[in-house]
């Protein structure tokens, strides 16, 4: 989907608008993430979605007290990131010139598939959407080689 200005992916229903994407079947994306911020799977928590919650005083006033100053809820080390793979090829092909003289033609494809890996620095955890428009790994390196051997 395109929301944000980028092409992302969803990775869980996190906390965004649903109704910001554009390239996406808007119902589907919206009983995944709904646009009521109270049904998402994940949002900030209090009355006022703004990681305060009221606590009642032992005098009977109420403060609104942030969520950081009594626990950390949300560990953020529960999740499986996105997996990456990489495929590797190499090719060679030896001449023979006399009985004990040999000569190899070899080429390597590193990342032969120009596969885009995405990592975990690509997904943002609180709206659970993965940037798919930059990859983690390097493009496709070809590297040609040739040896005499006697």
């Amino acid at each position: 989907m395109n929301i944000f200005g980028k092409s992302q992916q969803l990775w869980f229903a996190g906390d965004f608008d649903p109704t910001q994407a554009s390239n996406v079947n808007s119902s589907a994306l919206q009983t995944l993430v709904p646009v009521d911020r109270g049904q998402r799977a994940i949002h900030p928590i209090g009355p006022n979605f703004d990681n305060r919650v009221p606590q009642t005083l032992a005098n009977g006033t109420v403060v609104l007290t942030t969520i950081t100053d009594n626990v950390s809820w949300n560990a953020r080390n529960f999740m499986l990131g996105p997996g990456s793979w990489n495929q590797d090829l190499s090719l060679f092909k030896y001449f023979t010139i006399t009985e004990r003289v040999r000569f190899r033609l070899s080429g390597d494809f590193f990342n032969s598939l120009n596969h885009p890996n995405a990592t975990a620095q690509l997904l943002n955890r609180t709206t659970g959407l993965l940037d798919i428009s930059r990859q983690s790994n390097d493009a496709r390196i070809i590297q040609l080689g040739a040896r005499l051997e006697w």
